[in-house]
């Protein structure tokens, strides 16, 4: 590699860096529209939205932020299992813990003082899918000890997702994948996204 070759990597990896350490998927939404979620009702409506939108068609992307990846390492298996099932797989969290190599999955690790760190959400869209869990650590992320609490809006709104999905490509300086979207196909997910809530938050 060159010296101009090293530069122009070591800027790309620079610029890179800057805009995922100042991404957040909950700070343009209005705090009055997030709602307390305890950790057990935010496992459950993640686990819904990853496994409805894997039936989504594999054209669709998921994103996960777990905040510590130790969080992930737990899931990997259950992601072992639908990943196939996207098109990407995004998860990111600071690398506390070494993970497993799933195929599909692509690990973005976070340093602890970025606002993603913050953050739990799921996000999955895509021709037929477009739902998603944007949420905030209730008490703030603290690395000897797993948060309870949450302030989270669970949404089906395809411009807030895709507007979510944009911002996440951009931060990481990638192409966002073009597709037409479905809107009666993504009505009808969003429907068996709903009663599977039901389900099982009932």
């Amino acid at each position: 590699m060159t010296s101009k070759q090293q530069n122009d990597h070591s800027s790309s990896q620079s610029a890179h860096a800057t805009q995922l350490e100042q991404l957040s998927f909950v700070g343009g939404i209005d705090r009055k529209l997030l709602r307390l979620h305890s950790r057990r009702t935010m496992i459950t409506l993640s686990h819904v939205i990853e496994e409805q939108a894997a039936l989504g068609g594999t054209a669709t992307v998921l994103i996960a932020t777990f905040q510590r990846l130790s969080l992930y390492a737990v899931e990997a298996a259950r992601y072992r299992r639908f990943a196939l099932q996207f098109a990407q797989v995004y998860v990111l969290g600071v690398a506390d813990a070494p993970v497993p190599d799933v195929p599909n999955v692509t690990v973005v690790p976070l340093e602890r003082n970025w606002p993603l760190v913050q953050e739990w959400s799921v996000i999955a869209s895509g021709p037929q899918v477009a739902v998603g869990l944007l949420a905030l650590d209730a008490v703030g992320f603290r690395p000897e000890q797993r948060s309870r609490s949450f302030e989270g809006l669970f949404t089906t709104d395809p411009a807030l997702i895709d507007a979510a999905v944009a911002r996440f490509y951009a931060a990481l300086t990638l192409p966002q994948p073009a597709f037409e979207r479905d809107n009666r196909a993504t009505s009808r997910n969003t429907e068996a996204v709903r009663r599977a809530l039901a389900a099982r938050i009932s």
